[in-house]
């Protein structure tokens, strides 16, 4: 509540003490609802805070763009509207980190000062909203108009098929973009990858504008010159032989096969050493078998509440952050407002989508979450037979095979100095799991940090400064600060 605070969110009054949100929280709130997929964002946000079952069976779509496209950029509407005003470079750099320009920040940071009176550097999470909206909708933000006309085909479209369909974008684990979700009526002009209904209705290219999403993020498999993915290659769905739908025999099993028949794919189960599903390439004369760049983690809302209270939760995701795929999808199993702590599971589904990067998708039950993998794969498959052959060479990294990947993925599970170090970093205030992966990365163990500290004795403020700096402000300046404190402190 604090952190709220002090980003302008939730004001406090009166003692006892009470809380109200603030006009950038309430914007903030709304927009993290409506990405969510949770309820109609044209409902007052008092109604808002029911977790309505709406998305559940939502069908994700995968919305992916050739390389040589450009993204479309919404800063010539913003321009008209920049003004003059003095932007703090921590804001605008971490704006920019997230691959909006310039002009598009000072553009959103001049329109939504115009409506409040705080100050410019607690406005940036009405500004990261505006920003966002303009993604979502690929309308310029003075276009409000035609934002409400987008707004109310949504909730058309959904409230008259009974669900929504969401996109999967990029969510590079380490890139710092965050998921985003998509009506049915925004899909750019480039190849929309919408996965089969039982209707069957085939992939189409989409007409109208919005945001277009960098294949180069994903890693493919091998492919010789010339070679097209599907002539090599077949998708397979691998489930973790520990979740309780995989044993023989059970009635779990038969819905599997009946998922198979249903969407034509392969699915098998063996041990996977983290996450409860990924997608190999296996191919199809040499038997080889390479990772695809997805991993899905899922969890019934009585473990997401065990796992919180006994901090697994925080470990998992990080030990999934730190696998090297970078499609991160958690997938939460039921109704979150019939347990107990419905608050506290909203909270954490909110943060692990917004905070670290994660696509969090809803299902009602385990038919449906099945139906959500068959869903996925199609999409997936759908993807990598878009990648044409003259494309392989600007794609960032070859897929790893599934042997070394779970060699790799089990060498994480063996306690070394950095484990201790990033559980002992994800206790200090601010702290979240990128942080502590970045912090990592810079160094690895306590004494590699204290030494850097070290080098700067006597310069107090270089030393608290001193992760931010060297992380091009990953790093907040308050998490650099107790960092510090922790490590270096009296």
């Amino acid at each position: 509540m604090k952190s709220l605070i002090t980003k302008g969110l939730v004001a406090k009054s009166s003692c006892p003490a009470k809380y109200m949100l603030t006009q950038e929280g309430q914007e903030a709130a709304r927009e993290c609802l409506m990405r969510s997929g949770l309820v109609n964002p044209a409902e007052n946000l008092a109604n808002a805070e029911v977790y309505s079952d709406q998305g559940a069976h939502s069908t994700p779509d995968i919305d992916f763009t050739p390389p040589e496209k450009e993204v479309p950029s919404t800063s010539t509407g913003l321009s008209r509207r920049r003004k003059s005003m003095d932007v703090p470079l921590e804001s605008l750099e971490r704006f920019m980190r997230m691959g909006y320009s310039k002009e598009q920040v000072l553009g959103a940071f001049a329109e939504v000062s115009e409506s409040s009176q705080k100050e410019i550097s607690s406005l940036w999470p009405a500004v990261l909203c505006r920003l966002r909206e303009d993604q979502v909708y690929g309308l310029h933000s003075g276009s409000q108009s035609v934002r409400e006309d987008c707004h109310a085909m949504s909730n058309a479209y959904t409230n008259s098929n009974g669900q929504g369909e969401s996109r999967l974008i990029e969510s590079s684990h380490d890139g710092g973009h965050m998921p985003e979700f998509y009506s049915s009526v925004t899909a750019p002009n480039s190849f929309t990858l919408r996965a089969c209904s039982s209707s069957e209705q085939p992939v189409q290219k989409s007409r109208t504008d919005g945001l277009k999403v960098n294949m180069n993020a994903l890693s493919i498999p091998p492919l010789s010159f010339g070679e097209r993915f599907e002539d090599a290659y077949e998708v397979v769905l691998i489930l973790d032989d520990r979740e309780q739908f995989a044993n023989q025999g059970s009635r779990s099993r038969r819905i599997i096969e009946n998922i198979c028949s249903q969407y034509k794919i392969k699915i098998e189960v063996r041990r996977l050493p983290v996450g409860d599903g990924i997608w190999i390439a296996h191919h199809k004369y040499l038997d080889s078998e390479y990772v695809l760049d997805f991993i899905v983690e899922r969890k019934k809302v009585d473990d997401l509440r065990s796992s919180i209270r006994d901090n697994r939760y925080k470990d998992q995701k990080l030990r999934l952050r730190r696998c090297g795929l970078k499609k991160l999808i958690y997938v939460v199993e039921g109704d979150p407002n019939s347990s107990e702590a419905a608050e506290s599971i909203k909270t954490a589904c909110f943060t692990t989508e917004i905070l670290e990067g994660f696509d969090v998708q809803r299902t009602s039950g385990l038919a449906d979450t099945l139906k959500k993998y068959g869903h996925l794969t199609q999409a997936i498959l759908q993807y990598y037979k878009s990648v044409l052959p003259e494309d392989h060479s600007k794609c960032t990294g070859v897929c790893p095979p599934f042997d070394e990947f779970v060699k790799r993925c089990q060498d994480l599970d063996k306690m070394t100095v950095s484990d201790v170090f990033a559980i002992q970093l994800m206790q200090v205030p601010q702290v979240t799991e990128e942080i502590a992966v970045a912090v990592l990365d810079l160094y690895p163990t306590p004494l590699s940090l204290a030494r850097a500290y070290s080098l700067l004795e006597g310069n107090t403020g270089a030393q608290e400064e001193m992760l931010r700096r060297q992380s091009n402000n990953v790093i907040n300046a308050g998490a650099s600060r107790n960092i510090f404190q922790l490590v270096w402190g009296n």
